[in-house]
């Protein structure tokens, strides 16, 4: 058994040759295996289909995300229609450029530690997908 430096390490040419090599036994039964758990995964996170869906389960399908759709229109109509109009929160225009500038430092730092945080993972995202390929 390989570790995984060591298949890291290897060259497209070489993966290629130890994929075709024939001395290499797939286990029987392994396309039966492979199959149940996909089905299973597939059951598991509710992804699973019927082959053929009855005309009353498509229309309920269809009936039961419209009304939701639509319930949630309403609602949001209703709301938007009782809210009433902003008001300032500032009467000194300098006390409101002061609490801008607080707001967009904020953001800022928020959003620098965030795009830190993303550029130490992309060397592993790099990595794995050089693995992949």
């Amino acid at each position: 058994m390989k570790q995984i430096e060591e298949i890291e390490s290897i060259g497209y040419e070489e993966l290629e040759r130890i994929a075709s090599d024939n001395a290499v036994r797939v286990p029987a039964g392994l396309d039966g295996k492979i199959v149940r758990t996909a089905k299973t995964l597939e059951f598991m996170t509710g992804t699973l289909t019927c082959d053929k869906p009855s005309g009353r389960k498509k229309r309920r399908a269809i009936l039961i995300p419209s009304a939701a759709a639509a319930a949630a229109a309403v609602i949001a109509v209703a709301f938007s229609l009782s809210a009433k109009a902003p008001s300032d929160t500032y009467d000194d225009p300098a006390m409101a450029l002061a609490g801008l500038e607080q707001t967009f430092t904020y953001i800022s730092e928020k959003l620098n530690y965030g795009a830190a945080i993303a550029s130490s993972a992309e060397p592993v995202f790099r990595k794995t997908i050089n693995v992949l390929k």
